[in-house]
């Protein structure tokens, strides 16, 4: 027997609700999970930029990779010493929205800056031919550098957080906003890790406990 129209207004009421409530906090969730991956990668991939470093007279990977793309992961971690492995799969950023299809991978990965390769005329480890450089005509001031590097140390790693791009504080050398949960789960900010709190999450709070 068919559910009179008043007990069926009520049952798709109930569900709306139900709905309502249920999404958010699974969105939620899949966010944390997301944010939660995207730290682990970091680290890991920081622990692969130290170990770089101590095969290669204590200088960091070069940030411009093998097809010019500047301040991001290079191919020199995975070839031909694979100082991470699932190379290609763990410069990705998660949280990056795939705008340039045709250039697979390379767009989605996660930002990295050796403040460095950005100070010195030649840097010998870069898998380009040629003393090439990410100093370039379009990098800011050196001002910028030296404020980076007091920030942040040797390197940084940065995520596009929940609001999927870049967010500097001005200046995307110098500083970047981080990422607070505390704001909204789906907020403004970049997730970092550096060489100065490579073990701990760096965010608009001292740390998340659950990722010291």
């Amino acid at each position: 027997m068919s559910l009179p129209l008043v007990e069926l207004l009520v049952v798709l009421a109930m569900g709306g609700v139900l709905a309502a409530v249920g999404v958010p906090k699974f969105l939620q969730a899949d966010t944390a999970s997301m944010v939660a991956e995207s730290i682990q990668e970091m680290v890991r991939l920081g622990y692969a930029l130290e170990a770089y470093a101590v095969d290669n007279g204590g200088k960091y990977v070069f940030d411009c990779d093998s097809a010019g793309w500047l301040w991001y992961p290079t191919d020199c971690l995975s070839t031909p010493v694979a100082y991470i492995s699932g190379a290609t799969d763990e410069f990705c950023d998660p949280f990056r929205e795939d705008l340039y299809p045709l250039y697979g991978y390379r767009a989605m990965r996660y930002r990295y800056i050796n403040y460095e390769a950005n100070r010195e005329p030649y840097w010998p480890p870069s898998p380009l031919p040629g003393p090439f450089t990410s100093n370039w005509i379009g990098c800011p001031s050196q001002a910028s550098v030296n404020a980076g590097e007091a920030r942040y140390g040797e390197w940084r790693l940065s995520g596009s957080g929940p609001d999927t791009f870049a967010s500097p504080d001005g200046d995307f050398l110098a500083k970047l906003i981080l990422y607070d949960p505390t704001n909204g789960t789906i907020s403004e900010g970049d997730i970092v890790i550096s060489r100065l709190n490579h073990s701990l999450y760096q965010t608009g709070l001292s740390s998340w406990p659950e990722c010291r």
